[in-house]
């Protein structure tokens, strides 16, 4: 799915943001324009020591993530730009 593609979900009724959960390919480095979000190496042929393989791994990184974003006021997203690097 390319960041252009439309796509919807019902209204969000609440008087917050809505969270979602989505995964997205970058090449190791490239920015995902998320800062707040730590990445995750999927697959490398050059350093498959550096993937992570076990759920439980994966896990632990994101309720660290959770916990950090818990603590600060929200983060701002570059999820609309324009700029073909950006990531939305």
């Amino acid at each position: 799915m390319h960041r252009r593609t439309k796509h919807a979900s019902l209204s969000n009724r609440s008087d917050d943001i809505r969270w979602s959960f989505d995964l997205g390919y970058h090449p190791v480095g490239q920015s995902t324009g998320r800062p707040a979000f730590l990445g995750f190496v999927a697959r490398s042929r050059s350093n498959p020591a550096s993937v992570l393989t076990g759920y439980q791994e994966w896990v632990d990184l994101w309720h660290s993530i959770r916990s950090r974003l818990a603590m600060q006021s929200k983060p701002a997203f570059n999820r609309w730009a324009d700029s073909p690097t950006a990531c939305a």
